[in-house]
C-alpha cells in the first residue's frame, strides 16, 4: 500500500500546476479505477460452480474473507495514474513562439523528464524491493512452519536461505531511507512541471498581425502593449498615386535685356535685372513608390506632374515702357523625378525630404510697337514685331513635408519645394529690323496638399489586440 500512498501523495502535489492541462487524462483514470473496483466487487459476490455448492450446502455462513491482493489489483491504474499526471506531454507546436523561447521550453522539458526519470527509478526499486523482501521473509516463514521452529544458522544453510535475515534487514534500512527522500524528489518533479507550464502559458496561442514592417514603440509581441487595443493605421511599403492642388510662385522670372539691335547695329542696354514676379493655382498628380526600412526609416521614388496659372506682363525691362511695348511671361506645366527619404514618426505620421531633377515650360512673349517717342528700335521707327520663345527648363528641386494616413489606404499631405532652373538666353525679332536679347532666371516656390491612395502592399491596418488568452492548464 506504500505505492498507493506515494501515488495519491504525488497526484496532490502536482494538482495545483497541471489540474486543468491533463484533466481529461485524469477522470479517464478515475474511470478505469471505477471500473477495477467494481469488477473485483462483482468477482467477489459472484462465486464460481463449486462455490455455489458449498453454498447451497451452508447457506448459514456468509463469507466473510476479505480480496487480499488489492495493491495487486490498482497497480497498473494507479502506474498509468502516475504516467499521465508526472512525466512530460508530447512538445507542443508552438506557433508564435521566438525561436529564444521554444529553444528554452525544450530545456526545461528535459529537465522535468530527468526528474521524473530519476523519481521512476528510485519508485521502482523501492517496489521491487519491497517484493523481494517480501519473497525472502515468505521462504523464512515456510521453512519456520515446516520445522516447527526458528530456523537456525545450520537450518538455513541446509536450505539454501543463509544470509536472508541479513539481507532483509539492508534491504529494510535502504527502502526507509529511499521512501523518506521521496517527498523530495516529487518535489523536483512538480517544480519542474510548473516553470515548464509557467513558460508555455506566456506563449499565445493566436499570433497577432504582421505590424507592416514598422517597430510600434513599446508594442513587441511579448512587451507592455503601450498602444490602445484598437486598429492602429501604418503606412507600409507598396505603390501609391494621388493628386493635389496648391499654389506656384516665381522668385520672378529675373528678365535682364541684354541689347536691342536695329536695323543690323547692336545697343547694349545698361538697365537690366527688372524682376517680375508671378504666382497662380497650381494642380498636380504624382505616383510612386514606398519602402519602410529598419527602426521606421523609409524610402521611394516618385514622379509628379502639374499645370499652373502664371501670367505677368511689363514693359521690356531697360528698353520701352510705351503702350504696346511690353513682355508676357507664362508657367504652366512641369514635372519632376524625386527620391523620398523619411521617417515614422508615429504609426500614423511620416516626415520626410525630398529632392531630384525638375523640369517648367516657360512661354516668353515680347512685343514691340514700332511707335514714337520709345520705340524697342533705337535708332529710328521700326515694323511692329512680336516674338515667342516656349522652352522647356530642366533644374534641380529640394523640399520637405508631412504625410498622415488617414485610413487603410488614404494618405494626406503636404509639402514644400523650391527649384532652381538657372539662367535662359534667348533673342527675340529678327536683327535686320528689330530683335531683343535677353536672359531669363527662373525660381520657382511650390506649396501642395495632396490625398494619396496606397495600393495592395501601401498603408494597411495592424490591429494591435488585447492580450491572447494563455494556454489553459
Amino acid at each position: 500500500m506504500r505505492t498507493l500512498l506515494c501515488a495519491i501523495d504525488g497526484v496532490a502535489v502536482e494538482a495545483r500546476g497541471i489540474f486543468y492541462s491533463k484533466l481529461i487524462p485524469i477522470i479517464l483514470c478515475a474511470a478505469l479505477l471505477a471500473l477495477a473496483c467494481f469488477s473485483a466487487a462483482s468477482a467477489q459476490n459472484k462465486p464460481d460452480a463449486q462455490g455455489k455448492q458449498e453454498q447451497q450446502k451452508k447457506p448459514d455462513v456468509p463469507s466473510t474473507e476479505p480480496i487480499k491482493d488489492w495493491n495487486q489489483l490498482l497497480t497498473p491504474v494507479l502506474s498509468l495514474i502516475q504516467n499521465l499526471l508526472d512525466r512530460p506531454p508530447p512538445f507542443p507546436e508552438l506557433k508564435c513562439a521566438t525561436p529564444e523561447q521554444e529553444e528554452e521550453l525544450r530545456r526545461l522539458s528535459k529537465d522535468w523528464e530527468s526528474a521524473w526519470m530519476n523519481w521512476k527509478k528510485w519508485t521502482d526499486f523501492v517496489e521491487e524491493s519491497e517484493e523481494y523482501v517480501a519473497k525472502m521473509q515468505d521462504e523464512l516463514k515456510q521453512l519456520q512452519q515446516k520445522l516447527g521452529r526458528v530456523p537456525s544458522s545450520a537450518d538455513l544453510a541446509k536450505a539454501g536461505l543463509q544470509g536472508y535475515p541479513a539481507q532483509i534487514a539492508d534491504y529494510k534500512l535502504y527502502i526507509s531511507q529511499k521512501v523518506e527522500r521521496m517527498p523530495r524528489w516529487r518535489k523536483e518533479v512538480a517544480a519542474a512541471s510548473e516553470k515548464y507550464y509557467k513558460l508555455l502559458n506566456s506563449i499565445p496561442k493566436e499570433c497577432p498581425p504582421p505590424k507592416a514592417n514598422i517597430n510600434i514603440p513599446g508594442g513587441g509581441r511579448f512587451a507592455p502593449r503601450m498602444l490602445p487595443p484598437s486598429q492602429v493605421l501604418t503606412m507600409g511599403s507598396g505603390v501609391y498615386g494621388g493628386g493635389g492642388f496648391g499654389t506656384l510662385a516665381t522668385v520672378c522670372p529675373t528678365w535682364t535685356t541684354t541689347g536691342v539691335n536695329s536695323f543690323g547695329a547692336f545697343d547694349p542696354v545698361k538697365q537690366d535685372d527688372q524682376a517680375c514676379t508671378t504666382s497662380g493655382f497650381l494642380t498636380s498628380i504624382y505616383v510612386g513608390y514606398q519602402l519602410n526600412l529598419a527602426s521606421n526609416w523609409i524610402v521611394g521614388i516618385e514622379t509628379s506632374f502639374g499645370y499652373a496659372t502664371n501670367k505677368a506682363t511689363t514693359g521690356v525691362p531697360g528698353v520701352s515702357s510705351a503702350p504696346g511695348d511690353n513682355i508676357n511671361v507664362k508657367e504652366d506645366w512641369s514635372d519632376a523625378l524625386l527620391a523620398r527619404f523619411g521617417y515614422m514618426v508615429t504609426p500614423r505620421t511620416s516626415v520626410y525630404a525630398t529632392t531630384g531633377v525638375a523640369f517648367q515650360h516657360i512661354e516668353a512673349n515680347v512685343t514691340c510697337t514700332g511707335t514714337s517717342p520709345n520705340p524697342c528700335g533705337r535708332f529710328g521707327p521700326v515694323a511692329p514685331m512680336t516674338a515667342t520663345n516656349a522652352p522647356t527648363l530642366r533644374g534641380w528641386t529640394l523640399g520637405a513635408g508631412a504625410e498622415y494616413a488617414l485610413t487603410g489606404a488614404l494618405r494626406l499631405r503636404g509639402e514644400y519645394r523650391y527649384s532652381d532652373y538657372g539662367t535662359y538666353n534667348a533673342t527675340y525679332g529678327n536683327p535686320a529690323n528689330v530683335a531683343v536679347s535677353s536672359g531669363i532666371r527662373l525660381r520657382t516656390n511650390t506649396a501642395l496638399m495632396g490625398l494619396s491612395f496606397a495600393f495592395g502592399g501601401g498603408a494597411s491596418a495592424a490591429a494591435v489586440a488585447a492580450p491572447s488568452d494563455l494556454i489553459s492548464k
